[in-house]
């Protein structure tokens, strides 16, 4: 007798509309460039991982992401998949500006809000949830930050530009897969496109 075989589910929570989401995504971008204006170390990486914290953690903690945007992975972390082009429209309509500031060997590209945040697109925990992390990360540089975030999702999702499904906030990063378990992860990722 042949064994049924199972179906797996399709993973990643789906939030709002994408309009909404890439609007959300918007004024979180200008809320956190201002409340980072003041900080010594503020780039693209960082803002990026500040996000990805929030959000994956928000999963975590409450069951839904503040943006619902799909992350992919990145040689630096986690990135919004939509975060380029928002950043791209964002600078056009002069929402945003871009300073690039050499620091050491590396050049930080810091986002400098032109406009007030609308916060009232968020919820009070969302908020409240990018607060936490932006004061967590403070005193980090984008290097330390990005070394943080690859963290056993990051890890899972494989090649770069892979999808990144807000489950993956539930895996424990101090339990270490062996080298059998991440291609099996992988490979069911692929087969189920749990994107």
């Amino acid at each position: 007798m042949k064994k049924p075989t199972q179906k797996l589910p399709k993973l990643t929570l789906k939030m709002d509309d994408q309009r909404k989401a890439t609007a959300r995504l918007r004024e979180i971008v200008l809320y956190i460039a201002e409340r980072c204006s003041s900080a010594d170390r503020f780039g693209a990486i960082k803002l990026n991982k500040i996000l990805a914290f929030a959000d994956f953690t928000a999963f975590a903690r409450y069951g839904r992401p503040i943006t619902g945007l799909e992350y992919m992975r990145q040689k630096n972390g986690p990135v919004p998949r939509r975060m380029k082009p928002v950043l791209e429209q964002m600078k056009r309509t002069g929402e945003i500006a871009v300073q690039e500031i050499p620091v050491g060997r590396h050049v930080e590209h810091r986002v400098v809000p032109l406009r007030a945040a609308n916060v009232d697109v968020l919820a009070p925990t969302d908020v409240a949830m990018i607060n936490e992390v932006i004061a967590l990360t403070w005193d980090k540089t984008g290097s330390q930050v990005s070394d943080f975030s690859h963290g056993r999702a990051w890890e899972v999702a494989g090649e770069n530009g892979a999808p990144i499904p807000y489950e993956a906030a539930l895996l424990a990063d101090r339990l270490v897969p062996s080298a059998a378990q991440v291609a099996r992860s992988r490979e069911l990722n692929r087969k189920y496109a749990w994107e």
